[in-house]
C-alpha cells in the first residue's frame, strides 16, 4: 500500500518480485542495484536469510521521480519461491503497488511457472480491492537455448492482458527496463487511489528491511494458534482422514482447473486443522478442517465418509457428478469454492474448499436479507440440507448458497420467508 513518509515527504510505493524459484527474482534486484547510482539507492539486504536461496525477502529502495510534485520512493522486494514458504510470499504480495511476474522462459519450466503465475493473479485480483496492483510480466533468460519468445510465453500462461518484457537478468539487460515500466504501475495505482479518495487517507506500511522482517515473524509466531480447549477438541486424529499435504495439487483432479489449483496451492502455504463442529452448511456428516490467518479463519475445506472411494473410477464418477450439482447454482457459487481428489494413502478422497464468508444467520450487512431473498427466488427449487438461513452466505451484497445442493435434502430455497436474522 503507498504511503508518505512523514520525515521526507516522499511517495513511498513496493514493488514486489513474484515468480517460481530459480526464475531470476534476486537476480533483477542484484543487477538493479548494481546499475543504479549509490546515492539514489540502498544495498541489497536479504533479512533471516541463511542459505543461498531467498527464505524471506530481498530488499533494496531506489529514489527517483515524481508523483504529482512529490519525491517517489520505490521499495524494492523479491519473494521467496519455494512452495512451502507460500505464506511469506502471500503476505508481501498483499503490500504490492505493482507485481513483477519474473518467469523462466524455457519450456522445460513452462508447468511451474504457468501454476506460480496462476496463484499470483488469484491472490492479486482476491486481495487486492478496489484498485489492485498493477502486473508486468518478465520473460527472463531469453539468452538460452530454445526459449519461448515474450509473445510466446505470455500466451502460455494466459497473460495476454499484462505488460511484458523480454530479459537476460544474469547480463543486467532488460532490469532496468522492467523496473521502470513497473515503477509506472505503482505510480498509476497511487493517482488512482489518491483520486479516489486523498493523499491523507493513504496508509503506511514498513519503511525498512528489519521492520517488515519483524512483520513476517509476528505473523508466524501469531498463525501458531493455541491448541483447542476440551470442548471443543477434535476426534482422534487417527480417526480423521489426512488432511491434503504439499503434494495435493500436483497428484489431484481439480475443479475448476485453473483457479481451483490456485486456491489449492495457496492453502497448502497455510495451517490447517481438524475442527469438532462443522459449519451448519457443511454436507450432512461434514468432516472440517479450517485455515486462519492472522487469527481469522479465512477457509473451510470439507470432506465426507461419503465422499470416499476404494478406487479411482468410482471416486471420478462422484465428482463429475458433484461438479454437476455445484454447476447448477452458478452464478450463487460462493466464493473460493472448489473441489479436488486425490488419494490421501488410504482411499481416494473428495474435499471441497470454500472462502469463510457470514451465514445470513450471523449477517447484518445492509441489503443481505433483499439479496438472499433475490437468490431464493431465482433458485426456488433448490434443495439444501440446512435452513436457508444458514444456507445462504452474503457478502458485499451478495448472496450465495453454501450448501451443496441434494435433492434429497429436506429444506428447499423457495420456502425462504422474509424475516430478518436473529441477532
Amino acid at each position: 500500500m503507498p504511503h508518505i513518509e512523514k520525515r521526507t515527504g516522499n511517495v513511498v510505493i513496493r514493488i514486489v518480485y513474484d515468480g517460481a524459484p530459480e526464475a531470476g527474482k534476486t537476480t533483477n534486484l542484484r543487477e538493479l542495484v548494481r546499475a543504479m547510482p549509490m546515492q539514489r539507492r540502498s544495498e541489497l539486504v536479504a533479512p533471516g536469510t541463511v542459505s543461498r536461496r531467498t527464505e524471506f525477502f530481498d530488499w533494496a529502495t531506489f529514489t527517483g521521480g515524481y508523483v504529482d510534485g512529490r519525491r517517489l520512493r520505490c521499495q524494492l522486494v523479491s519473494v521467496p519461491g519455494q512452495p512451502s514458504l507460500l505464506r511469506r510470499r502471500r503476505y508481501l504480495l498483499d503490500t504490492a503497488d505493482a507485481v513483477v511476474f519474473v518467469a523462466d522462459s524455457r519450456p522445460v519450466a513452462i508447468a511451474q511457472t504457468r501454476d506460480a503465475f496462476a496463484r499470483m493473479r488469484e491472490l492479486v485480483r482476491r486481495r487486492g480491492g478496489e484498485v489492485p496492483a498493477g502486473v508486468l510480466l518478465q520473460a527472463n533468460k531469453q539468452d538460452l537455448e530454445g526459449s519461448l519468445s515474450v509473445a510466446a510465453l505470455a500466451e502460455a500462461l494466459g497473460a495476454a492482458d499484462v505488460p511484458a518484457l523480454g530479459a537476460e537478468a544474469l547480463r543486467g539487460v532488460g532490469v532496468m527496463q522492467t523496473f521502470i515500466t513497473a515503477a509506472r504501475l505503482g505510480t498509476e495505482r497511487v493517482k488512482e487511489l489518491v483520486g479516489r479518495t486523498s493523499w491523507d487517507a493513504l496508509g503506511g506500511q514498513s519503511a525498512t528491511a528489519e521492520e517488515l522482517y519483524a512483520e513476517l515473524e509476528a505473523l508466524e509466531a501469531e498463525l501458531e494458534a493455541p491448541a483447542p480447549s476440551p470442548s471443543e477438541a477434535p476426534p482422534d486424529p487417527a480417526a480423521l482422514p489426512p488432511l491434503p499435504g504439499g503434494d495435493h495439487v500436483a497428484e489431484a483432479h481439480v475443479w475448476p482447473l485453473v483457479e481451483g489449483r490456485a486456491i489449492w496451492s495457496e492453502l497448502l502455504g497455510g495451517r490447517a486443522r481438524h475442527v469438532a463442529r462443522a459449519a451448519p452448511w457443511a454436507p450432512p456428516g461434514a468432516i472440517e478442517a479450517r485455515v486462519e490467518d492472522q487469527g481469522v479463519v479465512r477457509w473451510l475445506l470439507h470432506t465426507t465418509d461419503a465422499w470416499s472411494f476404494p478406487d479411482a473410477a468410482s471416486a471420478k464418477l462422484a465428482l463429475i457428478t458433484l461438479v454437476r450439482r455445484l454447476r447448477e447454482l452458478e452464478p450463487y457459487l460462493p466464493p473460493g469454492r472448489a473441489l479436488s481428489l486425490h488419494h490421501d494413502g488410504q482411499s481416494y478422497r473428495i474435499w471441497m474448499v470454500t472462502e469463510a464468508i457470514r451465514s445470513l444467520a450471523e449477517c447484518e450487512q445492509d441489503g443481505a436479507l433483499a439479496a438472499a431473498q433475490a437468490l431464493a427466488a431465482a433458485r426456488p427449487r433448490a434443495r439444501v440440507h440446512a435452513a436457508p438461513l444458514d444456507a445462504i452466505g452474503v457478502r458485499d451484497g451478495r448472496a450465495y448458497v453454501l450448501c451443496v445442493p441434494d435433492e434429497a435434502a429436506p429444506h428447499e430455497l423457495g420456502a425462504f420467508t422474509a424475516r430478518a436474522p436473529a441477532g
